[in-house]
């Protein structure tokens, strides 16, 4: 896992209570059934988990997971995002449960642009801090938010980013599935 990396600690905390039955139930599926693949998917909270689900067994299993989480929460800090995005969402490989065969993101977050959970701002949040932290962490502009880091030698400050790969997928604020076909399936 790559230095730097933070993940809410709610998400991480329940995640945490069965994370080792996630990792101990597919090391003994790899171990009996070659070419295991695991997709990792959920909504809203279960997106969170999922994700994280995903980043643990790409860290921790011989496993190489797909995640498409529905709506998710912005999960972990921009290490985590980097992290996540350079070993799993970067990454294409064949779906070998898809009819059609071809070669798939291993990484897609399907979020509607009504919802302030999955969209809410270009880039992190935080529960509560002031408008003026919002507005630097909502810039998505590095070097704002660097330049606000170095004024703070301890900052309670954590902001929160979406795993990458993200794709508005709504018709009028809801989730609409040829969006969500058309985005993991590309132009085939």
């Amino acid at each position: 896992m790559a230095t730097g990396v933070k993940v809410h600690k709610g998400f991480l905390e329940i995640y945490s209570s069965v994370g080792q039955l996630v990792r101990d139930e597919v090391n003994k599926l790899a171990a009996q059934i070659p070419g295991l693949q695991v997709v990792c998917t959920g909504h809203s909270l279960g997106a969170a988990l999922a994700t994280l689900c995903a980043h643990d067994l790409q860290n921790s299993t011989a496993i190489r997971p797909f995640c498409y989480p529905f709506c998710p929460p912005k999960t972990g800090n921009l290490a985590f995002a980097r992290d996540f995005d350079l070993h799993i969402a970067s990454r294409v490989e064949p779906l070998y449960c898809e009819p059609k065969g071809g070669f798939y993101s291993r990484g897609i977050s399907f979020v509607q642009s009504s919802d302030p959970v999955s969209w809410g701002g270009k880039r992190g949040f935080k529960n509560i801090r002031p408008r003026r932290i919002q507005n630097i962490a909502d810039s998505g502009n590095t070097l704002k938010q660097g330049i606000y880091s170095l004024k703070k030698t301890k900052s309670k400050i954590d902001i929160y980013y979406l795993a990458p790969n993200v794709y508005k997928v709504c018709v009028l604020g809801f989730h609409s599935y040829k969006k969500m076909e058309s985005e993991l399936l590309g132009s085939r």
